[in-house]
């Protein structure tokens, strides 16, 4: 624990009236962590954000040329994205 997290802790168990290890067995009971994304995960983030990338690039070509010569385009990268998100656990 940095100098300075020590002495905010102090602080805060003072203004509390309890003692500086209430304050640590609080924090410790009461904290939420998550796990970290695992490989695969990570993997899939990635994914969604090229797909992102490619859903935002064929939404202006459909825009300016017309949605229905770019419907095969947008099916397909609809059934990606599904597929991904139906993968991922967060």
């Amino acid at each position: 624990m940095a100098t300075e997290e020590y002495y905010a802790m102090k602080l805060k168990a003072k203004n509390a009236g309890v003692s500086a290890s209430e304050i640590v067995r609080m924090a410790i009971r009461d904290c939420h962590i998550k796990a970290r994304l695992t490989t695969e995960q990570a993997d899939y983030i990635r994914k969604l954000c090229g797909m992102a990338n490619n859903l935002n690039q064929l939404t202006r070509k459909a825009h300016r040329e017309g949605v229905r010569l770019h419907y095969g385009q947008c099916q397909h990268l609809l059934l990606s994205l599904e597929n991904i998100i139906d993968h991922i656990s967060l």
